[in-house]
């Protein structure tokens, strides 16, 4: 076991949220990303314990110099990874919520106090909202609508994820003290995705309609890793939880799994691993459409063009961009904004 040293001002009384930051090696990110969307948040009370998860760059020394009563740093000396290193984040926090945020994502500045509201209204335990995924240079590639909370495990089940992974849940710390936390196991977005499904067959949830936070997309993301680590972490997760699925559920599955892996990597320019992972959804689902989108990888972005143009619609309707008003979107369906949200130039 390493030892955790918790360093930093300690507030007097308990904050209403904890904001749980995992990090390393990233101070330059940490900085104007994730610390940045925590301590701008309006009307709330809340401490940062951000989780220095063996990081060897400036991090730990730059945290602690901020010199504000509001940030504490967890330490350890060696990488646990990022589940171990959210409970760690847990274990230390104060606040009655927590509210778990990526270094390398944004929050519009009423983020956790719309949050909080709409988690009271419903008398929810946790509470997710509308997110958009941002390139590099901060501009939006697509917003995704909220599942609902109605029957959120099933339609978690079945394989539809709450956008934004972990930096869009805030949940409270009993709930995440109840279910046990992340699992250590897995990786990639997935250890977000079961916690999820633990908590909610544990407590009732909450969406909002708002836009409170921006996945960040850039050559670092965890999505971006080995597709074979991604798809063994996958699979662990698939034999945690066999009996909603059958056989043919399973595969189905998978293959979305390596379809959306799949467009995270083409999305990054890595078209040999979107080659691969298209290829091998095909095949698991017997979907030529799935080959052919793997095939033009090679052929460059005109080449994706035309396998576009060629794939079915029946394929494509999972990504169907339907105006902000359309009120019958699908759990998890991208959707096209009017404008995008002024929160995002903060970062800019």
């Amino acid at each position: 076991m390493q030892n955790e040293l918790v360093e930093g001002p300690v507030q007097q009384t308990n904050p209403e949220v904890t904001v749980v930051i995992p990090t390393r090696n990233r101070w330059a990110t940490l900085e104007a990303y994730g610390l940045a969307a925590a301590l701008c948040q309006e009307g709330v009370d809340l401490e940062v314990v951000v989780v220095d998860d063996g990081s060897t760059d400036e991090t730990a020394r730059r945290v602690a110099a901020l010199g504000d009563s509001r940030v504490r740093i967890v330490r350890h000396e060696h990488g646990n990874g990022v589940a171990r290193a959210r409970n760690a984040g847990v274990a230390a926090a104060r606040g009655e919520w927590i509210a778990f945020l990526d270094d390398d994502d944004v929050w519009a500045p009423n983020k956790l106090r719309a949050q909080l509201d709409a988690a009271a209204r419903a008398a929810a335990d946790f509470v997710y909202s509308v997110a958009v995924h941002l390139d590099e240079d901060l501009r939006v590639i697509a917003a995704f609508a909220p599942p609902s909370a109605m029957g959120l495990r099933a339609t978690l089940v079945s394989g539809t994820p709450i956008a934004a992974g972990a930096s869009n849940v805030m949940a409270r710390r009993r709930l995440v003290e109840r279910v046990g936390g992340f699992d250590p196991q897995l990786v990639g977005g997935v250890e977000d995705h079961e916690c999820w499904l633990r908590m909610a067959a544990a407590a009732p949830a909450a969406a909002t309609e708002d836009i409170l936070v921006g996945y960040v997309q850039h050559a670092g993301s965890i999505h971006l890793r080995d597709a074979a680590e991604l798809f063994t972490a996958f699979r662990k997760y698939a034999r945690k939880y066999p009996a909603p699925l059958d056989v043919l559920g399973i595969r189905r599955h998978e293959a979305r799994y390596l379809h959306w892996c799949a467009g995270q990597q083409r999305r990054a320019g890595n078209r040999l691993q979107a080659m691969s992972l298209y290829l091998r959804a095909a095949v698991l689902l017997r979907r030529p459409s799935y080959a052919v989108k793997g095939l033009v990888q090679l052929a460059g972005e005109r080449g994706q063009r035309l396998g576009r143009a060629v794939v079915p619609l029946r394929d494509r309707r999972s990504a169907a961009m339907l105006p902000a008003s359309s009120g019958n979107r699908r759990p998890g369906e991208q959707f096209q904004l009017e404008s995008e949200p002024e929160w995002i130039d903060l970062y800019r």
